[in-house]
């Protein structure tokens, strides 16, 4: 059974017995319209299992509540906003996850973008677009598996 994911806003959780906190939920979800500068952020290899511990100390087993989900960046590490801390993971099907990063990377995605202000149109894949270029969303699609 895995979680459907929806945005939720960003809340601060205690649990008294334990004397943990956790913070969960993500307040900068993506929209139709958002601008997101590419970059290149660092991940921290601990940044997902400390999340998992945090949710395991607060009752929520990913791997056996949701086995065939993974923790992912909501807006990924490549953009300049894409933190990589628990504000900005969340739990997605491991299919949907893998079946996307491999659109970026693969080129079943396609953007169309400028090298110059007014220059000839490219289409390239998101992950063949250089650094510090902007992306803006215009469409917002339902994940697939597929």
């Amino acid at each position: 059974m895995a979680f459907v994911a929806r945005p939720f806003p960003n809340r601060h959780y205690h649990n008294g017995r334990l004397g943990t906190d956790l913070s969960l939920g993500v307040d900068n979800w993506p929209y139709e319209g958002m601008k997101l500068k590419k970059l290149r952020n660092q991940r921290d290899s601990q940044t997902v299992l400390r999340f998992k511990e945090d949710l395991s100390l607060h009752g929520v087993d990913l791997d056996q509540q949701a086995p065939g989900t993974d923790v992912d960046h909501v807006i990924d590490l490549v953009f300049e906003t894409g933190i990589d801390s628990a504000e900005n993971l969340w739990p997605l099907d491991s299919a949907i996850n893998r079946n996307a990063g491999g659109k970026w990377i693969f080129g079943t995605y396609l953007v169309t973008w400028a090298d110059t202000k007014g220059g000839p149109p490219m289409n390239t894949t998101p992950a063949d677009v250089p650094t510090g270029r902007w992306f803006v969303i215009v469409d917002e699609r339902k994940p697939s598996a597929r």
